[in-house]
């Protein structure tokens, strides 16, 4: 951003979960940086939820990162890739849906009556006698 002069900070990732990363920003920050390749789609989001006003960049040419304002050391920002949380969502209703259909299906099968088993008609009718075969 401003040739490289800037300090760095490795700041340490306290939680991350799918496409959520949750860090305490340290005092002093000017630039959160993510190692993951740019993309518009991330957004910095504050610990109640609000996305936060600050300047999504391209760190380095290839990194996401965020212009922090002064002040806002010590607060805690969630970074939250926001196309895949509808993707998210839908993996669980699909989930939900494909257990609910195993279920149903059980249920059915089992009020299905019995198949008949196969009778042998021949020998062991009622009332048939059984010889014993002459040597």
């Amino acid at each position: 951003l401003d040739g490289g002069n800037a300090p760095r900070h490795s700041g340490r990732r306290v939680h991350r979960r799918g496409s959520e990363v949750r860090t305490k920003l340290p005092p002093g920050t000017r630039v959160l940086t993510l190692g993951n390749a740019y993309d518009p789609g991330w957004q910095a989001v504050s610990a109640a939820g609000r996305i936060l006003p600050w300047r999504h960049v391209a760190v380095d040419g290839a990194l996401n990162g965020w212009l922090v304002p002064p002040g806002a050391g010590g607060r805690t920002v969630v970074l939250r890739f926001g196309p895949f949380s509808w993707y998210q969502r839908l993996q669980w209703v699909a989930l939900a849906a494909g257990l609910a259909a195993c279920l149903l299906w059980m249920v059915m099968r089992r009020r299905q009556p019995a198949p008949r088993r196969y009778r042998h008609h021949g020998l062991f009718k009622r009332g048939a006698s059984v010889r014993r075969a002459r040597r």
